[in-house]
Formats: structure tokens, C-alpha cells, sequence
């Protein structure tokens, strides 16, 4: 058994990998399933990368964004163009549910991992936390609304 320093669980030798040795001195100090985690953790640590890994994020953001509202992108509901207003929906909801069972923090890494699924749509916040919160957005009620006037 062997303890890891990263999750502090005591583990058997075989969850550990190799630096090189046969014996277990030569064992690395963190497990196989915190070895992402530590490796994360520790090129965050190093602000070159930090900046790296930023510019990285906001290009896939933006990528994502067009993928799924066009160039250049909008809420799919009313039509706000501002990139810090606008958010992934999922289009049928459950996606609380489905970041619980897909165990991810941030769906545009998720998205570009899985070849960018359907099912999903741009938003901006006011639009997606109404339609979360109400069911449907009020500018759908709006159009509801002028399609029965203009009728």
C-alpha cells in the first residue's frame, strides 16, 4: 500500500506508475487517477502555460460559439451578438443532469471532444436562466403575443 500524495487515499502499489525502477521507491507520488488532476494543476502553476491555456479556452470558446450560432454568433432567441453575453443551452434542458453524468465542468472542452453533437444551441444568460427557470424565454411569449395581434 502506498499513499498519494495528491488525494491522501491509501492505495495499492499497482495504482501508482513507474518513474523508471522496479522497486516501489521508484513509484511516482501521485496515482493514476489524480495523474490528470496533478498534471492540470501543475501547468497551471506556471504562468506562461496559464496564459497558454487561456488563449486556448477563449479560441474554443469562440469556435464553439460559431459552430453552433453562426458567424458571427447569437442567441438563437433574441438575437444578442455580445461573445460575453452568450452561453451553450442544451436544447431539450437537462443539462445539469447531463454534466452530472458526464462528469465535466466545461462543456466547450466536452463539446470539441465529442465532434460537436447536435442537441445544442446559442443563448444568451437572460434567454438560457429563463428557460431554465420558467420553462420558456419571455421573448417567446412576446412573439406569442404579435403572432396573435397580427392575426
Amino acid at each position: 500500500m502506498r499513499t498519494c500524495a495528491f488525494c491522501k487515499i491509501s492505495l495499492p502499489i499497482g495504482r501508482f506508475r513507474s518513474r523508471g525502477g522496479s522497486r516501489s521507491q521508484h513509484l511516482r507520488s501521485y496515482c493514476r487517477s489524480c495523474e490528470p488532476k496533478y498534471r492540470r494543476d501543475r501547468l497551471l502553476a506556471n504562468g506562461k502555460a496559464r496564459e497558454t491555456y487561456k488563449r486556448w479556452r477563449v479560441s474554443l470558446r469562440m469556435k464553439t460559439l460559431r459552430i453552433y450560432g453562426g458567424n458571427p454568433p447569437s442567441c438563437a432567441c433574441c438575437g444578442e451578438s455580445e461573445n460575453h453575453f452568450l452561453a451553450i443551452d442544451h436544447i431539450n434542458g437537462g443539462g445539469n443532469n447531463h454534466r452530472k453524468t458526464e462528469g465535466y465542468q466545461d462543456i466547450f472542452p466536452w463539446l470539441s471532444v465529442n465532434k460537436f453533437p447536435l442537441g445544442f444551441q446559442v443563448l444568451c444568460h437572460n434567454c438560457n436562466m429563463a428557460k431554465g427557470f420558467y420553462g420558456r424565454c419571455p421573448h417567446e411569449h412576446q412573439r406569442i403575443r404579435l403572432k396573435a395581434v397580427s392575426n
